[in-house]
């Protein structure tokens, strides 16, 4: 079979598709889906999401329609596809590669995909170290937004606190054309954020990832993944996935932060690698503007209420 046109489903997507459908219409949407040569994708950020939904009614009837309208083949973490273009010496443009994810969730997505009698089989504890981790990241961005600094004490970091004017002083991220934009450097200390907080202190939801990324270079300390990612790869801060969550960033509130604005974020980096991307909040509607005023390609992201829904009756 040749391979499937991919649409991402953000999770709000996935939500009011599962809300007007049943296991049913989700067999028949996969069916149509399929026979027209496209696949409806997840990824982990999806089902982390859904995994941290507290009514478990509503938890599990979105795993139920999932397994059944979508592909059992997960997208990678955020953490893959940024670690895969670092690897990649940070191109302009990607070489084409098979966007399956390896890590734990993937295993269990497929396992449950294949007999969709079982749920997501992940205890308490993996869900309380996802929520752990969340919670985390709200205060920390806040604290940024009013102070410029990035408060890494509670991931117990011994870096502490670390300046991102001082940062990008130190490894000259800021081009001398665009010192004085400040449009630029506002974006720039986001992204630049961003990837201090994924790449170095692994708050997102697949931090063996980075983990292991860094093992293989022998880097042990926070302090010199800080110093190795932006001696390395200072153009981090220029091209690549984490611009499109600085623009995401950018459309949220500077007065509060809730654990779903990291996961918008992470949404994100799918607008690049998805050969079609749906979501719901008008969020993403404020974010696809956001990156059409940078030059980024706008013309995959559709949102909810734009689409021509074809109702099909089960067989």
């Amino acid at each position: 079979m040749s391979e499937l046109f991919r649409v991402y489903l953000e999770t709000s997507a996935l939500n009011i598709f599962a809300e007007n459908s049943s296991v049913a219409g989700a067999i028949e949407t996969k069916k149509h889906q399929n026979k027209n040569g496209r696949g409806w994708y997840l990824s982990p950020v999806v089902l982390a999401e859904v995994l941290l939904t507290k009514d478990e009614l509503i938890r599990e009837t979105l795993i139920m329609f999932a397994q059944h309208a979508c592909e059992p083949t997960l997208l990678p973490s955020p953490e893959e596809l940024m670690i895969n273009y670092i690897n990649a010496g940070c191109p302009k443009y990607e070489e084409k590669y098979d966007l399956v994810s390896k890590g734990p969730i993937a295993h269990e997505w497929k396992a449950i995909c294949e007999d969709p009698r079982k749920t997501m089989g992940f205890g308490a504890e993996t869900v309380e170290s996802i929520n752990k981790s969340m919670k985390k990241i709200p205060k920390i961005i806040f604290n940024f937004s009013k102070t410029g600094i990035v408060d890494l004490s509670s991931i117990g970091a011994e870096t502490g606190t670390l300046s991102i004017e001082l940062l990008m002083q130190q490894f000259s991220l800021v081009q001398d054309d665009q010192k004085n934009d400040a449009d630029y450097l506002a974006h720039t200390k986001l992204v630049t954020l961003f990837i201090l907080m994924f790449m170095c202190a692994g708050l997102g939801i697949d931090s063996q990832a980075i983990d292991d990324f860094w093992q293989r270079k022998g880097v042990k300390s926070m302090l010199d993944r800080v110093s190795t990612i932006f001696t390395e790869h200072p153009e981090l801060v220029h091209t690549g996935p984490f611009h499109q969550m600085a623009c995401m960033m950018k459309t949220q509130t500077v007065s509060k932060y809730r654990r779903g604005v990291y996961f918008d974020c992470m949404h994100t980096i799918y607008a690049i690698y998805a050969d079609l991307f749906i979501a719901k909040d008008a969020d993403f509607r404020e974010f696809r503007t956001g990156i059409s005023k940078l030059g980024m390609d706008t013309k995959k992201l559709l949102l909810y209420d734009e689409l021509e829904i074809l109702r099909i009756s089960p067989a």
